[in-house]
């Protein structure tokens, strides 16, 4: 199956003319790959969340002003893999898709979620610097 796939991102690969969406509102994150034989649905969503009102024991110390401030969260990832069954595939390859459905779902759970995290908080202080900066260029117009 390798001479089969394209590579996404940074290691992660899909069969060669699958299509990937991605869709996100306030309660979860929707990422649905799919081609002419099989479509994979991953959702993360949040399952509960709890103030820290003791901080983060070993990290950062409670906050006296807000004891609310710091927050936990878990997440949910589901992941829901289908063969087309219409469409006429080889045993071989249907157990090549089984066998990249197995290793995706494998994948999910040992993900560095933190390196998630980390990019959510890089992309965060790049739009407010790009903000900052532009109210400073817009304060310098006549």
């Amino acid at each position: 199956m390798r001479d089969e796939t394209k590579y996404v991102g940074n290691g992660f690969c899909v069969p060669v003319g699958s299509k990937i969406e991605r869709s996100q509102d306030a309660h979860k994150l929707t990422i649905l790959i799919k081609n002419q034989q099989t479509e994979v649905e991953i959702v993360v969503s949040p399952m509960n969340r709890m103030p820290l009102q003791q901080g983060i024991l070993g990290v950062i110390e409670q906050d006296s002003t807000d004891i609310n401030r710091f927050s936990g969260v878990s997440y949910a990832v589901e992941f829901d893999a289908r063969l087309n069954t219409l469409w006429p595939i080889s045993w071989k390859k249907k157990e090549d898709l089984r066998r990249w459905h197995e290793n995706m779902a494998a994948a999910l759970e040992h993900f560095d979620w933190r390196s998630v995290n980390q990019n959510i908080r890089d992309d965060l202080n790049n739009k407010a610097i790009e903000l900052i900066l532009k109210k400073k260029a817009a304060d310098r117009l006549p």
